[in-house]
């Protein structure tokens, strides 16, 4: 069935299809694309861009967009966030006009914006800023006394933000990474440092010990000989 719907305006019309057989509606086309056999499809159709558009009198507008050469788009026209709900107005997701994304929260202050715990695979941070610098030789590594005296005045690693830090500013993950690799890199050149001296006073002792048992030696044989005079 085809049905030619003229406005006041005799120069605009528009062609709407039904198809009998499974009554999906077509506009702008008589051949509905149903591939996958759906009972019911409403399909708007344009030779090489369309849009279907919903408005509010107060200038809210949400389109679905199908451009040839370009993505297919869904989205906000006007200036407005774009909100996802699940179940009768309860909203999960928030799109921003400035391209935050707020998963739990309608007002993302941050790229990806998440109220609630996050799962995944594997997450990629980047960062530049690697500490690698500690073993550089200009590099001014602190002694144990030092980072000891630190802990006490102030209750946690030199670097390492603090509990309060943390409770009223989170953290970075790549930073808070970052930090941690310098801690551990700084640590690793003490143990060299403290293996080094550990072995050079085991080398110190074993010498001691040869000598102590060369003396002992040579006190046992002249000790024998004085016996043999003696005799």
């Amino acid at each position: 069935m085809l049905i030619l719907l003229a406005s006041a305006f005799p120069s605009v019309k528009a062609q709407i299809y039904e198809q009998p057989s499974t009554g999906s509606i077509g506009i702008g086309t008589t051949t509905i694309d149903n591939a996958q056999t759906w009972r019911r499809v409403l399909q708007l159709n344009a030779n090489d861009h369309a849009k279907f558009l919903v408005t509010t009198t107060g200038g809210v507008k949400v389109g679905v967009f199908s451009h040839d050469g370009y993505n297919g788009k869904i989205g906000t026209e006007s200036a407005h966030n774009l909100t996802f709900t699940a179940g009768y107005w309860n909203d999960v997701m928030t799109l921003t006009t400035g391209g935050n994304v707020g998963i739990g929260t309608l007002n993302p202050s941050a790229k990806l914006a998440v109220d609630g715990n996050i799962k995944a695979r594997e997450v990629k941070v980047e960062n530049t800023v690697w500490p690698d610098y500690v073993f550089e030789g200009s590099y001014q590594l602190p002694t144990l006394k030092e980072t000891e005296h630190y802990i006490k005045e102030n209750g946690h690693l030199p670097g390492i933000p603090s509990a309060a830090d943390v409770k009223a500013n989170g953290i970075e993950l790549g930073d808070m990474n970052a930090r941690l690799l310098k801690k551990i890199e700084e640590m690793t050149l003490l143990f060299i440092e403290e293996h080094k001296r550990n072995t050079e006073t085991q080398q110190l002792l074993k010498e001691q010990r040869d000598m102590i048992k060369a003396l002992s030696e040579r006190l046992r044989h002249v000790e024998n000989a004085n016996n043999k005079k003696t005799s």
